[in-house]
């Protein structure tokens, strides 16, 4: 009968024979407690966890704000239906009413 040894990987952080380490997919790297020493006990886990939770806080990328448009969505609109004033009259009218539901809500009828 084949005994399937388990994995000791959870997650990102793992327990190797040397001690506790992080890996970002590139490399693996030691998980340090406060001191800056190597966890190596195996039995610490909650150091781990902890080293594990300093190393993501202290490793966080800048997330990038998207860039702020200055048209509304009320602007839009207007510029939309300006551009086609010179169709049909009642094409117009259709659209302007369904931009108006679209902008303040539909009526209470639906």
């Amino acid at each position: 009968m084949v005994r399937h040894k388990r994995s000791r990987n959870n997650g990102y952080w793992f327990r190797d024979g040397r001690g506790w380490y992080v890996t970002d997919g590139k490399s693996a790297k030691r998980l340090c407690d406060v001191e800056g020493n190597h966890i190596k006990n195996a039995d610490d886990k909650e150091g781990a966890k902890q080293a594990y939770a300093r190393y993501l806080t202290e490793n966080i990328k800048e997330v990038k704000q998207p860039l702020q448009n200055t048209l509304t969505t009320k602007e839009a609109c207007e510029a939309y239906l300006d551009s086609i004033q010179s169709w049909h009259l009642e094409t117009y009218r259709m659209r302007t009413n369904f931009l108006f539901d679209l902008c303040t809500g539909f009526p209470a009828s639906f």
